[in-house]
C-alpha cells in the first residue's frame, strides 16, 4: 500500500545535519478509514504534527508504509484513501463466508482445545498458520502476474530514506498489518523506532476480545519487543502495567534495556462541524425525553463496555424515574448476540431507551452538549475518550472505579462499583430526586490539554527518550 497522488514537493529525502526527524506510522487509519478511538487519535496527532513540530523545532511527518518501504502523507481523513491496491468493501457475501469461516475455526478450537492449535488457527496473516496457508496462492499468482515490481501506472512519491537520530513513532494498530519489512530496512538506516501502547486487553482481559485478535497481538508483541528502543502509552496507568508485563516476561525483551514514558490524549472531536447537521432521528430522540433527564454512554457496543450492567442499573432507575432517558452511542461490536437482543426488544426501546451506532462527530456533539450526565461502566479501558470529551463539554461523568479512570477522571467523576449495579442505579436516583451530585469538582472547573497540546507532548517526550 503507497499513498496515491503526492508531487515531488511532498517527498522528504534524507537531508545534512544531526537533527533527528520523527516519523508518526498511520498506515492502518489512512487506508482504511474507521472512527473508533485509535482511528481519531493517529487522525487528530498526524493531522497536527507538522505545524506543532515546527513550533517546537522538530520535522514531524505522517508515514505510511507497503512491504518494504515507507512513504511520507500529508493528512489522514476520516474517510479511506483512495487508491487502487486498497482491498475492496467487504459486501454481504464477503461478510456471510468470512462468519462461516471464524465459526468453523471456533468449532475446530473446541474438538482440539490446545494452545498450539490456537497459535495455527488465530495466527495473524504474516505469520505461519491457517491465515498464511490460504493466502498463499493469492501471494503466489499477484507475484507471478507482476514480476514482483509495482505496476507502471502507479503514480508514488519517492520512498523514505533514514538517518541516524529519525524516530519511527508506531502511532496506528500496527498490530493489524505487516509492518516488519520496511521497519528492519529504517532500523538499518539508523532509525529508532517507539511502539505506542494503547492498552493491554489482549494479554490481560482476553475474555473480551475475539480470539484472533488476541493471537494477533500476542504476536505482535513478540516482534515489537525485540525492535522498539521504548515504548510511550496514553496513561500513567497503560505505562506502569506494560513495563510490569515485560518484566514478568523476559523472553520478550529485557525491560531494563527499553525506556518507558507515557503521554495524555485530547478533547476535541476532529471531526465536528458546528455547521453540521443533526438528522432527525437523533434530534426526535432528545424532544421524546426532556434533555434534562437524558444520561448518555459512548463506546462499542463489546462485552467489555459493560453495557448489560447499564441496563441491570437503569431498570432500576425505571422502576422509581419513570421519565429518565439512556442514549446508547457506538458501533455495534462482537459477541453481543444476546446483549443486542435485549436492547431491541426492551420495552421502553425508542421510548426512554435510544441506540445509535453511525452518528457523527456533530451528532455526537449535540448528544453530549443536550444530555444530563454521561454514564461509563467500562470493564478496561486503555484512557478513556469519552470521558474527557463528556468533562470538556461540561458535562457530569458517573464512571467505574477503575484504576485508568481514577487517573484521568479524578476528583471531577461520581465512580461506582462495577460488583453491583445498585452501587449506580442509587447514585441515578438520588441525582434525580436532589439535583446535586456527590461531592466532587464540577466539570465546569475541568481543564484538559487539547490536540495540539497532546500533539506537542508525544514530540517533545518522544524527544526526550533519546536525548544523551
Amino acid at each position: 500500500m503507497v499513498p496515491p497522488n503526492h508531487s515531488v514537493d511532498d517527498r522528504l529525502r534524507p537531508a545534512e545535519g544531526p537533527a533527528g526527524r520523527i516519523f508518526l506510522e498511520c498506515t492502518y487509519t489512512y487506508f482504511y478509514g474507521g472512527n473508533t478511538g485509535i482511528q481519531r487519535v493517529v487522525r487528530s496527532l498526524c493531522n497536527r504534527c507538522r505545524e506543532v513540530g515546527a513550533q517546537i523545532g522538530v520535522e514531524c511527518t505522517p508515514i505510511v508504509h507497503d512491504d518494504k518501504q515507507f512513504y511520507p502523507v500529508t493528512e489522514v481523513r476520516l474517510e479511506r484513501a483512495a487508491n487502487r491496491r486498497m482491498r475492496k468493501t467487504p459486501g454481504p457475501v464477503d461478510f456471510y463466508f468470512r462468519n462461516i469461516y471464524h465459526h468453523l475455526r471456533k468449532l475446530l478450537y473446541a474438538v482440539l482445545p490446545f494452545p498450539q492449535v490456537a497459535r495455527f488457527l488465530f495466527a495473524p496473516r504474516d505469520s505461519f498458520g491457517l491465515n498464511a496457508i490460504l493466502l498463499a496462492p493469492y501471494r503466489f499468482l499477484a507475484t507471478s502476474f507482476h514480476g514482483g515490481r509495482r505496476r507502471k501506472d502507479e503514480t508514488l512519491p519517492e520512498p523514505l530514506r533514514f538517518r541516524r537520530g529519525d524516530v519511527i513513532v508506531l502511532l496506528d494498530s500496527s498490530w493489524l498489518v505487516d509492518l516488519w519489512g520496511a521497519l528492519s530496512v529504517a532500523r538499518e538506516e539508523g532509525a529508532k523506532v517507539v511502539g505506542v501502547v494503547y492498552d493491554l486487553i489482549p494479554l490481560t482481559h482476553s475474555r473480551f476480545c475475539v480470539e484472533e485478535l488476541v493471537r494477533g497481538f500476542e504476536a505482535w508483541l513478540g516482534r515489537i519487543c525485540p525492535r522498539a528502543d521504548a515504548f510511550i502509552a496514553i496513561s500513567n496507568t497503560i505505562s506502569r502495567g506494560f513495563r510490569e508485563y515485560l518484566l514478568g516476561h523476559p523472553e520478550l525483551c529485557n525491560a531494563s534495556d527499553k525506556k518507558f514514558d507515557f503521554f495524555y490524549l485530547g478533547t476535541e472531536l476532529d471531526n465536528y462541524d458546528p455547521a453540521g447537521k443533526v438528522r432527525r432521528k437523533v434530534r426526535k430522540a432528545f424532544e421524546i425525553t426532556n434533555p434534562s433527564r437524558m444520561y448518555l454512554t459512548v463506546g462499542t457496543i463489546e462485552p467489555r463496555k459493560n453495557h448489560a450492567y447499564l441496563l441491570d442499573a437503569f431498570d432500576k432507575v425505571w422502576e422509581k424515574c419513570g421519565d429518565v432517558g439512556l442514549c446508547l452511542v457506538g458501533g455495534k461490536g462482537w459477541s453481543i448476540e444476546d446483549l443486542w437482543m435485549r436492547i431491541c426488544t426492551h420495552p421502553l426501546f425508542r421510548k426512554r431507551l435510544f441506540m445509535f451506532n453511525d452518528l457523527t462527530d456533530t451528532e455526537l456533539a449535540y448528544c453530549y452538549r443536550r444530555s444530563k450526565a454521561l454514564v461509563y461502566p467500562s470493564m478496561m479501558e486503555g484512557f478513556g475518550l469519552p470521558l474527557v470529551e463528556a468533562l470538556h463539554q461540561r458535562l457530569p461523568v458517573f464512571a467505574s472505579d477503575i484504576p485508568i479512570f481514577r487517573e484521568v477522571g479524578g476528583e471531577y467523576c461520581v465512580f461506582f462499583d462495577l460488583a453491583s449495579c445498585g452501587s449506580l442505579a442509587r447514585l441515578i436516583v438520588d441525582f434525580e430526586k436532589t439535583g446535586h451530585l456527590p461531592p466532587v469538582r464540577s466539570a465546569g472547573e475541568f481543564n484538559w490539554p487539547g490536540w495540539d497540546e497532546s500533539t506537542r507532548s508525544l514530540l517533545e517526550k518522544t524527544q526526550a527518550l533519546f536525548r544523551e
